[in-house]
């Protein structure tokens, strides 16, 4: 079987998934399409194919003419008859141009729904990107959630019945996974010491993450008279959180650094924290599970149902600092189930047993 996985981003998830997938006996190559540039200092290995079109322009403008652009270079890039399937990175963008391909050339395609398709380009409220999108849904072999929470938002989003009934029997529910070097060294489950409670935040310091949100019921929290601080690990994008760190004595921050490092900054605190605004998934929530740390999660984004509420976590209203920090303590009440549910559970988000459940969906 010969996969070409279509994406217009190039990220670990990407490397990840398509590694995976040729460890377990499928050849599997990327389509890797750019509207703005590379990145030069990549090495890029043999298996990915890249193309950026002279349409540099992003978001809705001049989209139908890139993709018909990425289209023409990927049939002659590739030995078609040899093509088994496509999988689109997102449903729009990446969907729009797996559909192009089956519509020219017989390729069935795969199509994965991230934030991206419904939170970002939905807002542009253009009718004929919810046409693209209706017919990227009809056209598909099937159509892969990363949690079932995104597929209630989009289909609120289309709020058509007969698409929403497509949904209903073409969709499929597979997580994206982690590196395995977090697998690999899994921590054992750990016990909570109440001299100090740390909570832990590991991404970039910008407003989707909702860092202050976490400030706020910390702060609460100490004010009750528990002993609690908080870590943040990463860049900064939004300048405001220079202010939020410096303010806050309780707050200590860390810039961004590697698995190693990171792994280190998990195993030394209890509790992890991200409460965004949106998430497709949030791999460093499946991270903090494989060193046993109970995470809160938002209510309604990519994590949340990934797991019965209350089996390693808590799913956390993001606009609520109160509701926070009440499922802060609840997570502090049952720290040992909590933490011995997470170490079993992190085996969810291996790239092996992922790669061989999409391998049985392109199979179908």
């Amino acid at each position: 079987m010969n996969i070409v996985y279509i994406t217009s981003s190039y990220e670990s998830v990407q490397k990840h998934l398509v590694s995976s997938l040729n460890n377990n006996d499928v050849r599997a190559e990327i389509y890797y399409y750019n509207t703005t540039h590379f990145n030069e200092k990549e090495l890029y290995p043999e298996n990915v194919h890249r193309y950026m079109p002279n349409l540099y322009f992003k978001g809705p403008v001049l989209y139908i003419s890139r993709i018909k652009a990425a289209a023409r270079h990927f049939g002659k890039s590739f030995n078609l008859n040899q093509v088994s399937v496509t999988h689109g990175n997102m449903l729009v963008s990446d969907g729009t141009l797996c559909r192009y391909l089956y519509e020219k050339y017989g390729i069935p395609y795969v199509v994965t729904v991230r934030d991206t398709d419904i939170n970002t380009w939905f807002n542009w409220r253009f009718g004929w990107i919810r046409k693209q999108t209706c017919k990227n849904i009809e056209a598909a072999k099937k159509i892969v959630f990363l949690g079932p929470e995104y597929k209630n938002k989009l289909k609120k989003r289309l709020a058509d019945a007969r698409i929403s009934d497509m949904l209903n029997s073409k969709s499929i529910v597979i997580p994206n996974g982690i590196d395995e070097y977090f697998l690999k060294n899994a921590n054992t489950p750990k016990q909570i010491s109440y001299d100090c409670i740390k909570v832990i935040y590991i991404g970039k310091l910008e407003k989707r993450k909702n860092l202050e949100l976490t400030v706020e019921a910390i702060r609460k929290l100490r004010e009750e008279g528990l002993n609690i601080i908080l870590t943040a690990v990463g860049d900064i994008i939004d300048d405001e959180y220079k202010s939020v760190i410096s303010k806050n004595s309780f707050v200590q921050y860390h810039p961004k650094c590697g698995k190693e490092e990171v792994l280190k900054y998990l195993r030394g605190a209890d509790i992890f924290c991200m409460p965004s605004h949106k998430e497709s998934f949030g791999l460093a929530y499946a991270e903090a599970l494989s060193q046993g740390l109970p995470v809160l999660y938002t209510k309604g984004q990519g994590f949340d149902n990934q797991f019965s509420d209350g089996t390693v976590g808590y799913a956390v209203n993001d606009r609520d600092h109160i509701d926070l920090a009440d499922k802060i303590r609840m997570a502090i009440e049952n720290y040992n189930s909590l933490s011995s549910n997470c170490i079993k559970a992190c085996t969810k988000f291996d790239w092996n047993v992922i790669s061989r459940d999409l391998i049985g969906v392109y199979d179908e």
